[in-house]
């Protein structure tokens, strides 16, 4: 099966991904970005640690309230949860080069940073577009790629301009819906108080 990245070149920037069922021929390979065996990566271990090392970088901004940001980080990371592992390649090779590696730590690779063999340094150098993950690349899972995007936005340090980022906004809308009355009753307390403090301190006078 061949996989095309957006903003990658179909001559020399196409991916030959290999299914568990087709892999076995690397089975005895070490990937050189893992150093480890090709097949071995445990994807969703691979993936959880990475939102969480981007995540553990990323800054609060609105006291009470979720940033956008959060609500899309809650968002991936329900989708890292319903990711299916058998729609991952376990491993991919460069056709323009001919080196393989483990698929999610390349996919990574790539997307993070440019189009560039991570050994030969072989390949377009484009930058893979990560600026619509609702627009999914054929052959590819659309859990993984919405993940892929969301990191790869981390690494690149983007910001969410995407039509399918507004999972974001949705989600902040809705946690102010059910937050509302909570915000209105701080509110009101604060002000009862205030009140009640400026006129104890008027009749001590």
């Amino acid at each position: 099966m061949y996989l095309l990245l957006p903003g990658s070149l179909e001559g020399s920037d196409l991916l030959e991904t290999f299914e568990e069922s087709n892999a076995n021929t690397y089975s005895d390979m070490t990937c050189t970005l893992t150093l480890c065996g090709m097949l071995s990566c445990d994807v969703k271990n691979f993936f959880q640690e990475r939102l969480e090392t981007s995540q553990s970088h990323s800054t609060h901004t609105i006291p009470f309230f979720e940033t956008q940001e959060e609500h899309l980080f809650r968002a991936v990371t329900q989708d890292l949860q319903d990711l299916d592992v058998a729609n991952v390649p376990k491993c991919i090779r460069l056709s323009g080069c001919g080196h393989v590696f483990s698929g999610a730590p390349l996919l990574y690779e790539l997307i993070a940073n440019s189009f560039r063999c991570p050994l030969c340094r072989h390949g377009s150098n484009q930058n893979i577009n990560i600026l619509h993950p609702g627009t999914v690349p054929n052959n590819m899972d659309p859990h993984l790629w919405r993940i892929l995007c969301f990191l790869g936005r981390r690494a690149r340090k983007l910001g969410p301009t995407d039509e399918t980022d507004t999972r974001g906004i949705v989600f902040l809308t809705q946690d102010f819906a059910n937050r509302g009355e909570q915000v209105i009753f701080m509110v009101v307390e604060n002000l009862v108080d205030t009140v009640a403090d400026g006129l104890s301190a008027t009749l001590s006078q």
